[in-house]
């Protein structure tokens, strides 16, 4: 069993700010978190986080949980902004973290993300999965039969992915500075890759949240943190707490 105590680290608040789509919850504060080709469960009390997973991983998991970010930098610089929304954003979602998650299960469950609802999206992601939870492969979705999993024209994204992906190495995938080659990968979508799957920390995925905060909370203006160097952790703090305000998270 692993213990990880750290600042800004809320289990719940990670499961609901729209990152992470194979995380399941079991009871309250615990989790079933699909990674690293296994299911693991994690727990969270007053004392951190319980990781039920060997001491030799410890390293795998603090890097998934993105400890070696400084989060009290990002909400010291995010405060300086003076901007009320973003404050009472990070106040009420500051336990956010941007994990570090697997780029190839990324770019997958975006695609299949887009026009769609969280419990259908998390349906076909489990119809993905192999025995023990594991994530497919490239080659693995590719012998799939994707027309039975409620893709529609989805499945077609998905086929380009998979091709995409095995036409480069990883490393050249990791590095990839875009990712509009791939079928179905528009402004949003690639954003969501480079944050979620690059953490790259400047990405702003523009949704229709992100627009609706937009236009009721500031003026149709784009606002100043959209241009800084965490603007996706802000993004993901303003994200979570509009939907709170709207009633959305107790609906999911």
């Amino acid at each position: 069993m692993i213990k990880i105590k750290t600042n800004h680290l809320n289990l719940d608040q990670i499961a609901d700010s729209g990152q992470v789509f194979r995380w399941e919850k079991k009871a309250p504060g615990v989790y079933a978190v699909s990674a690293f080709d296994n299911v693991t469960e994690i727990s969270a009390s007053p004392e951190g986080i319980f990781v039920d997973s060997p001491e030799k991983d410890r390293k795998r998991w603090e890097n998934y949980f993105d400890l070696d970010t400084d989060y009290s930098l990002i909400l010291f610089e995010g405060r300086r902004m003076s901007d009320p929304f973003l404050s009472a954003a990070m106040e009420y979602g500051n336990g956010i973290r941007i994990l570090r998650q697997d780029l190839w299960e990324v770019i997958i469950s975006f695609l299949v993300s887009q026009n769609n609802n969280i419990p259908r999206i998390r349906k076909i992601l489990a119809g993905l999965e192999e025995p023990g939870g594991r994530f497919p492969t490239a080659a693995e979705l590719l012998s799939k039969n994707l027309g039975s999993l409620g893709l529609g024209y989805r499945d077609r994204y998905l086929e380009s992915a998979a091709k995409w992906w095995l036409s480069r190495t990883v490393t050249e995938a990791a590095e990839a500075s875009g990712f509009q080659d791939i079928l179905g990968v528009g402004a949003k979508v690639e954003q969501c890759i480079r944050l979620y799957g690059q953490h790259k920390l400047d990405s702003v995925p523009v949704d229709t949240w992100i627009r609706k905060i937009r236009e009721e909370d500031y003026n149709g203006k784009i606002p100043e943190w959209a241009g800084s160097r965490f603007a996706g952790a802000y993004q993901q703090y303003v994200f979570y707490y509009k939907r709170a305000l709207k009633g959305e998270l107790k609906k999911n």
